[in-house]
Parts: C-alpha cells; structure tokens; sequence
C-alpha cells in the first residue's frame, strides 16, 4: 500500500569535524548557505568539534553546493543578533575569513542520501 501524501523532498547527509591546529573547534556552528538561494541551515558542532545537518524534519539537506562558514554559537536566533557592543559579541579563535560564507573559501557539493564525512581545518 502506497501512501497518499507529498513524496518528501530528497536529502542528503553532511557530516565531519572542524579543526584548528589539530584541535576540535567548539562553541561554533557550521552555517550551509545554498548556492542556489534558499533557507540557510546551521549544524552546532559538539565537544569533539562534530557535526551533522538537519533540517527541522529531519537529518540531512537539499542536495546542491553549499558555501560554508564557521560561527560562534549554535546557529540559533539569539546568538545571530547583533550588538553594537562588540565586547558582548561572540568570541572565537576561528580566523576571520572562516566567519562568513564570502570570505571562507569552502564549498560543499552534497548529493542524494550518504555523503562521506567533510572535514575542515580551519588553520590558516
């Protein structure tokens, strides 16, 4: 029996570890903004500098390329406002040019289902 609903959009997973000096990166969150236009997702890294994207649905994203970047925070509302008090903004040893999509260099390209891990380094 099939159902009878939308079939879901397809995914694919995007996965890895973001390192500075050999050491795991925490407190940041990897943002994924479409090269394609659409909504930016962010996947907070744990204690081991790990992370995975999901969407509110589910694990995973729309397949396509990715520009990347690494930000303080966990990707949510209240880390993203801005203060023009830049002593109460967010500190990390992340090098500047890896704060903003722009800027960082790195690009992801995921596909349907199982992608392999994708790490970064994050050292200049």
């Amino acid at each position: 029996m099939t159902g009878c609903g939308p079939r879901p959009e397809p995914v694919g997973t995007a996965t890895g570890r973001v390192t500075l000096g050999g050491k795991a990166v925490t407190g940041c969150s990897v943002m994924f903004e479409p090269e394609q236009g659409g909504a930016t997702v962010f996947a907070p890294l744990d204690g081991d500098g790990r992370y995975a994207v999901r969407t509110y649905r589910e694990e995973g994203v729309r397949p396509g390329r990715y520009r990347l970047a690494i930000v303080p925070g966990t990707g949510a509302v209240d880390d993203l406002l801005v203060s023009d008090d830049t002593r109460s903004s967010p500190r990390t040893a992340v090098p500047e040019r890896f704060l903003n999509t722009k800027t960082s260099g790195i690009t992801l390209l995921v596909n349907e289902g199982v992608n392999p891990d994708f790490d970064i380094d994050v050292s200049q």
